[in-house]
């Protein structure tokens, strides 16, 4: 019953009497909140670049975190350890009593009931990673494993612009692209689990090699890998750019540095970004076209370009979307930044935790 519920969770001291509330006529009512730091989430977003392992309360409070390179690892071996490391460098012997399980959302596909990585094309040997049963093992607690653009969704849903939509996409616009959709309140995964791909939609028959084997996806023109070639041709054919400065002091090409190179004004990272924007907008036209979702939450490190990146995909979906569905969306960037995918993997523990069965 709802009484033995709250009976239980108050002996826990999950919850806890707050005062009470107003009566119109018996006795009134005890308030009841969270008690947000008797237990704690392990919560970890890993994309293809970086690897944010955060400690998280039941407020969705991040308490702690650690951010490790990603990009370096050249086998599964290689990224199991740091993410073990990263979980270590977060608990201390007294914290591990208090947590309650593991939430991790990885890029690619991903077999949510085992917990395995199926497959990343973004490296050669992402295949089949037991990443649920590998950490269990080490540490004894419950491992849930979702997509990292999912994961976000789900950050955005419980804290972000997407809390109370019933209807709405989220963005993942950094190396590569991702997207979550949001259809009545619910995630919609599609029949395996796959749906989402929006950067494997083709819109240019012929176009450049995307890394899936395809030729002219979205990924392969507007997304950071994309950019980051088409710079660097940019830059061996002898055009001045201030990343050409960075270069030269031995530094590598990342998008941070593109859109602090756009922040700066700098004329050939701006008109890439541009692009950029103009081809995402016509992606995701097509998807509000099919969807009429009520909102968009544009995220990722793209974003960091900031109004030269946004407003050239609200014009681009203008100019491309049907006007009664185009009137109907509204783009808003993630208020919740690096964090989004952090706050939504802890969401796979805290979601487990209070489900009634």
């Amino acid at each position: 019953t709802l009484q033995g519920i709250i009976e239980e969770l108050l002996r826990e001291k999950i919850i806890r009497e707050k005062g009470l509330g107003d009566s119109k006529g018996g006795r009134r009512p005890i308030l009841l909140e969270l008690n947000p730091d008797t237990r704690w989430i392990v919560a970890l977003h890993v994309d293809e670049v970086w690897i944010k392992a955060g400690l998280v309360n039941l407020k969705g409070e991040v308490l702690s975190q650690i951010k490790e390179d990603n990009s370096i690892h050249q086998s599964q071996k290689e990224f199991i350890e740091c993410i073990m490391d990263s979980i270590e460098g977060l608990l201390s012997p007294k914290d591990k009593q208090k947590v309650m399980g593991i939430g991790i959302g990885i890029p690619g596909l991903v077999d949510r009931e085992k917990g395995i990585g199926i497959y990343c094309s973004y490296y050669d040997w992402w295949r089949n990673i037991p990443i649920k049963s590998l950490l269990e093992n080490r540490f004894k607690i419950p491992v849930y494993v979702e997509n990292d653009t999912i994961a976000a969704t789900l950050g955005e849903k419980w804290f972000g612009a997407g809390r109370g939509v019933k209807n709405f996409l989220y963005l993942n616009l950094g190396e590569t692209i991702g997207m979550g959709i949001v259809i009545e309140g619910h995630l919609y995964y599609g029949a395996g689990g796959s749906a989402g791909e929006l950067g494997h939609t083709i819109i240019k028959e012929g176009g450049p090699l995307c890394i899936c084997g395809n030729r002219g996806c979205l990924e392969a023109i507007a997304s950071g890998m994309a950019i980051k070639k088409e710079i660097q041709k940019l830059l061996n054919e002898g055009v001045k750019s201030i990343i050409a400065d960075e270069l030269e002091r031995g530094k590598r090409i990342t998008l941070r540095m593109i859109t602090e190179a756009v922040l700066r004004g700098d004329k050939v990272a701006s008109k890439l970004v541009c692009d950029t924007g103009v081809h995402l907008g016509v992606g995701i036209s097509n998807v509000v076209n099919l969807l009429n979702p009520e909102l968009i939450i544009l995220g990722g490190t793209l974003v960091g370009a900031r109004k030269i990146l946004t407003e050239t995909i609200v014009n681009s979906i203008r100019t491309h979307c049907l006007p009664k569905p185009s009137s109907e969306v509204r783009v808003e960037v993630s208020k919740l930044g690096d964090n989004a995918g952090v706050l939504g993997a802890s969401t796979l523990i805290t979601r487990k935790f209070f489900e009634v069965s």
